[in-house]
């Protein structure tokens, strides 16, 4: 039973402290999902913090937990001792129990210690999680399920081209597990050949299109690296299925792997590759290496640790400059301006691999959409990218962001790569400030939610798992909550004038900047750029009524020369009148 993890349900007069001040006298309860912390504000009312297992990224006891040092410390209160928990949560915020009890202290430290192993992928029943309990506290307005089909996207693309479908090759998952059911292909090629193609690529992830430009009708494609092997294998289904997305034949496409040439020479010897020139005549490769997995985790670990560590300046400029994140950032930026020239400039399309096609595939492929389409940059646009090209694209958010900075993994498989493309998307905001119709504040809310959230946009590895669950059912989806009046009011940025016109941002290091409002914000004072903010936003208040009311005298102008106009037309035929009457 879950409630025998629970060793101390209640514990009373703690001391709660965060980054901001103490909260003497509160009241901690130990829930099945979260603790729930009361609390005491200074007019003596209570509030109510609530944090999930899932959100918990580890937890330090400062005293001893075995039993058999419990006879060595004393058991009662005392006005000089207190024990202390210390919580590192996943969105990077650090919160202190002080505890006044060594015995209530140990069976808090041992509740914590069990109930969060019990969210570890490896070992979770995500039907266990809160978002299958959550009870729905406000009125849906739009299904965030539904609003986000594969329909709704292939009816833009039909009006630029009618040279795709859709099939349902893999209705129930039965080709790939980790594509979603419906997917859009060239209407040239059949269902049959899709399926040799499938399984000719790994994990069965064929081909499949992404985004269709729409001056040159060039096209990005997805998926797995082919299964050529050291025989270097050759599958004409999926030689033909690659080939009939090239549009324009006259010009040759790029095939952009993510892996750098070592590494692809021994995924072949494991029976994996890249795609034979000689085969593909059609396609020229680049190799441009993103890392990912334990690379990228452990240079995340690093880059938090300093952004934490700021007691010496010239040491934690160090400690971030050697953590290479923002390195990271750069690569992938560069990357995604690699595919965006070759999509708009040289008009020929490109397909985007790396070993699964389902990390640095996805956000190369995204991170290239914004770039290209000013859809993308709106709050809808960016929210439906976010459906197509990470979650019915099966990048594996539970596996994924099982631990962040602070926890110490248990498989190795836990890797930042969605906070990696926020993180390229608000460089992306900081250099291109008027064309993003979101603020960062909508980043914030993403990177909390992937890794813990009472909804079930973002806890299952993809669509099978998703349906297996019936999550759709079951839990809400992030998007009704996001796309509520009152929620996207907060997200709006106040410069927004659309931009139709493909961004070309600097990729230069020294463009590549910190994002404290999310890094540093729990160690930070962000008062001050609060306060601008804020100011800003008065202006651009002030600005807007300004326009209206220059509207409104240019309206009231043009009905008094009307008005003039008529006047006068009047005079002179009255004139007239006079005159012929005479």
């Amino acid at each position: 039973m879950v409630t025998d993890l629970i060793k101390i349900p209640c514990v009373r007069n703690i001391v709660f402290r965060d980054h901001l001040q103490s909260y003497p006298e509160s009241i901690l309860n130990v829930t099945l999902h979260n603790v729930i912390v009361s609390l005491k504000q200074s007019d003596g009312d209570l509030k109510e913090l609530w944090i999930f297992y899932t959100n918990m990224d580890g937890f330090q006891a400062k005293f001893p937990m075995k039993n058999e040092f419990r006879s060595q410390l004393p058991t009662s209160p005392s006005l000089s001792s207190k024990y202390t928990i210390t919580l590192r949560l996943k969105t990077l915020a650090t919160c202190h129990f002080d505890i006044p009890v060594l015995d209530e202290a140990i069976k808090l430290a041992e509740s914590l210690d069990a109930l969060i192993a019990r969210t570890d992928e490896s070992t979770c029943d995500v039907t266990g999680l809160f978002p299958f309990y959550f009870p729905r506290d406000f009125e849906v307005i739009q299904d965030g399920w539904t609003a986000f089909s594969v329909e709704s996207e292939f009816s833009r693309l039909q009006a630029i081209s009618d040279e795709w479908r859709i099939t349902d090759l893999n209705k129930n998952f039965a080709v790939c597990e980790t594509y979603s059911e419906r997917l859009v292909v060239p209407k040239s090629i059949s269902d049959d050949q899709l399926k040799r193609s499938a399984e000719f690529r790994s994990h069965g992830r064929f081909p499949v299109l992404c985004y269709l430009h729409k001056s040159s009708k060039s096209c990005i494609i997805r998926c797995a690296q082919p299964l050529v092997g050291s025989s270097v294998r050759r599958c004409k289904e999926d030689e033909a299925l690659v080939n009939s997305m090239l549009i324009q034949r006259h010009k040759k496409g790029w095939i952009l792997d993510t892996r750098n040439p070592n590494i692809v020479k021994v995924a072949q010897s494991k029976g994996g590759g890249c795609e034979p020139e000689q085969h593909y005549a059609l396609w020229k490769r680049l190799h441009r290496h993103l890392d990912r997995h334990s690379v990228l985790q452990e240079s995340f670990v690093k880059f938090i640790d300093a952004c934490i560590d700021q007691s010496e300046k010239d040491r934690w400029l160090s400690k971030l400059e050697n953590s290479n994140w923002l390195l990271y950032v750069k690569e992938a930026l560069t990357v995604a301006c690699i595919v965006a020239q070759t999509i708009d400039r040289e008009e020929t399309s490109v397909l985007v691999h790396g070993n699964d096609g389902w990390d640095t595939t996805l956000l190369v492929t995204s991170l290239a959409q914004v770039l290209l389409h000013p859809d993308c940059r709106t709050i809808t646009g960016f929210e439906a990218l976010i459906e197509r090209e990470w979650i019915q694209a099966g990048h594996p958010f539970r596996t994924r962001c099982t631990r962040a900075a602070f926890g110490k993994s248990s498989r190795g498989y836990e890797s930042p790569l969605f906070t990696l493309f926020l993180d390229c998307t608000w460089q992306l905001l900081q250099q291109f400030a008027c064309s993003f119709e979101f603020n960062d504040t909508l980043l914030i809310q993403l990177f909390e939610h992937a890794y813990s959230s009472k909804f079930g946009t973002f806890i299952f590895n993809n669509e099978k798992e998703k349906t297996k669950y019936n999550g759709v059912k079951k839990t809400v989806s992030l998007w009704s909550y996001f796309n509520r009046p009152e929620i996207l009011r907060t997200f709006l940025n106040p410069f927004y004038e659309p931009n139709i016109s493909v961004l070309w941002p600097s990729v230069a290091a020294q463009s590549i900047i910190l994002w404290r409002s999310l890094y540093l914000r729990f160690y930070e004072n962000q008062i001050p750029q609060q306060e601008a903010w804020d100011e800003y936003l008065i202006i651009k208040e002030k600005e807007l009524q300004l326009r209206s009311y220059v509207n409104k005298l240019r309206q009231e102008l043009l009905e008094l020369e009307r008005k003039c106009t008529e006047k006068n037309s009047n005079m002179i035929k009255m004139e007239k009148n006079s005159v012929t009457t005479t």
